[in-house]
């Protein structure tokens, strides 16, 4: 029988050849000269939407009941959107050249980059010690 670790360990390990297969694809799809053009919509719009949501999402979840620490993870969680997702529908309806897509594009990629200084932060504000289950 498989011990719970290794079990744990071996998806952790799946998952980060999935991310980077993923990451790979989406370097692959999307070229940076043509995101240019719409840097700046895209940063502020980007930026806007993560904050917004990652608010809308605390608030929801101390609305429930949740303290503060894991009401701004479960906000931050909701805030990133899936960027392949959205590159796949685009080119599954011949929609990836338009300008609209290139602004959804330099949305979702600020979004990607928004994973580091959250995967910095949040861990400081909920402490590193404590433990998110019981």
């Amino acid at each position: 029988m498989v011990n719970r670790l290794t079990l744990i360990r071996n998806v952790e390990q799946l998952a980060e050849i999935g991310v980077a297969l993923l990451l790979f694809s989406l370097g692959l799809e999307v070229s940076f000269r043509d995101l240019a053009p719409v840097r700046t919509v895209a940063l502020a719009g980007g930026t806007i939407q993560v904050v917004l949501t990652i608010a809308m999402g605390a608030g929801i979840a101390l609305t429930l009941g949740w303290p503060w620490q894991p009401a701004r993870w479960f906000g931050s969680l909701i805030a990133l959107s899936s960027t392949m997702v959205v590159l796949k529908t685009l080119q599954a309806q011949g929609r990836l050249g338009t300008l609209s897509s290139r602004v959804m594009l330099g949305i979702l990629v600020v979004q990607d980059l928004a994973v580091v200084p959250l995967m910095i932060v949040l861990p400081d504000i909920y402490g590193r010690h404590t433990k998110l289950a019981p």
